[in-house]
């Protein structure tokens, strides 16, 4: 009795040791992990002529919706595509607004170029662009508490007359999130 208590033991530590990840780290290794971690490309809406709801969107939402979506979003700051952080930036303003002003100041002044899709046009721009714009018409929330409409009433700024989003004024992550609540019909969950 004695030597199958141990030899219990003995392959539950086994299996223990073979679940810890070498480096420390914790691996969030799921399908909707996996896509935004390769993601090849950043939208914030719809794309193409039908408005298809990229597979990407899909994935950002169901982290966003997780119990551990501050941690996978962290993760994705280090492992991901360029594309693939700018979901992370925009989970991360909801979810560690401290954590968020911090890391896109270390992306206001990189000129690395990633694939964006808007509607129906796929292009490349520069990250420092998409952090920061310089119009006076760009949205400039005060938190992530804050919605475009009561930026526009309070800066008396008419919404239909245009106007820009980036990061740094948290128009981008404040988009992102309006439409994956908005599409919920359309972004069902796995």
């Amino acid at each position: 009795m004695k030597r199958i208590f141990i030899i219990s033991i003995s392959v539950f530590l086994l299996q223990l040791l073979n679940c810890v990840n070498t480096n420390n780290t914790i691996s969030y290794e799921t399908n909707d992990y996996r896509i935004l971690k390769n993601a090849e490309y950043f939208a914030t809406g719809g794309i193409g002529y039908s408005g298809e709801v990229p597979e990407a969107i899909i994935a950002f939402k169901h982290i966003f919706n997780s119990k551990n979506a501050k941690e996978q979003f962290i993760a994705l700051l280090s492992e991901a595509t360029y594309e693939g952080r700018l979901y992370a930036l925009c989970g991360l303003y909801y979810h560690d607004y401290k954590r968020y002003a911090e890391e896109i100041n270390l992306y206001k002044n990189s000129v690395i170029e990633v694939q964006l899709f808007s509607g129906c046009e796929r292009f490349k721009d520069s990250i420092k662009n998409i952090i920061e714009k310089q119009n006076k018409s760009t949205v400039r929330l005060k938190d992530n508490k804050q919605s475009i409409e009561e930026w526009a009433e309070e800066y008396h700024v008419d919404l239909s007359e245009g106007f820009e989003i980036d990061f740094i004024g948290g128009g981008i992550p404040v988009v992102l999130v309006n439409y994956i609540k908005s599409n919920d019909e359309r972004i069902k969950f796995k």
